[in-house]
């Protein structure tokens, strides 16, 4: 007797039995879907005799969108969605950065900066935007090409 670490579906077991290859589990973020829907809701008899052929491989996020696609939440859900996830950090927040990512930003952020009108020459956007009570941003820009000048100064990343 074989027996799983988990239930599986008839659709499921299906796919694992004409495409071993990887061991029939789906890749990881991708899921099984019926492709045919309309079946679903014309011909449930005819639906529930499937092929093979009315399986796809999708990634979970396409599955999602097409099942989901125009459909409004009720308040409730909202309400209940809302409460479960309070206090919890949002998906992309609390997430450590690697130290590789870390060192670039400092480095992005700690670029020279020279004033071209004046030739004086200063660690960061942000000393000289200090120096000159200016916007650093601004200064980037010009340092950028985004902008030609800022207070009528030049300026250009050392």
């Amino acid at each position: 007797m074989i027996s799983f670490a988990r239930n599986f579906s008839r659709h499921e077991l299906a796919w694992i039995h004409f495409y071993p290859a990887g061991n029939g589990h789906a890749k990881k973020g991708y899921v099984l879907h019926h492709k045919d829907e309309t079946l679903k809701k014309n011909n449930p008899k005819r639906y529930n005799q499937w092929n093979i052929e009315d399986l796809v491989m999708i990634p979970k996020a396409e599955h999602l969108s097409l099942h989901h696609k125009g459909k409004k939440m009720s308040l409730e859900s909202r309400q209940k969605l809302s409460k479960s996830k309070k206090g919890k950090p949002a998906w992309n927040k609390g997430i450590p950065s690697l130290p590789q990512t870390i060192e670039a930003v400092r480095k992005a952020r700690n670029k020279r900066v020279t004033c071209l009108t004046d030739g004086r020459t200063f660690e960061s956007a942000v000393e000289a935007a200090n120096f000159y009570g200016i916007h650093a941003q601004l200064i980037s820009m010009v340092c950028r090409g985004v902008r030609p000048t800022t207070d009528n100064k030049v300026f250009q990343f050392a």
